[in-house]
């Protein structure tokens, strides 16, 4: 996880939340617990945030988008 907020440039509570709240993220587990997050991921990840950063869209409205 602190390797793809890094990445995106997103703190890794707001990875947490949209994974509750857009239900788009569903990154692989470890063992441990840990998240393992993929291409798809990071791709849906930078999708989002350009949903809700440049087109000024709500939660609800990137969820629909």
């Amino acid at each position: 996880m602190g390797e793809a907020s890094r990445i995106a440039q997103v703190p890794s509570h707001t990875l947490r939340y949209w994974e509750k709240e857009v239900g788009l993220l569903r990154p692989a587990r470890r063992t441990s617990g840990h998240r393992r997050y993929g291409r798809a991921d990071l791709e849906t990840i930078f999708f989002i945030k350009d949903l809700i950063g440049r087109r000024k869209l709500t939660l609800e409205g990137a969820r629909k988008a």
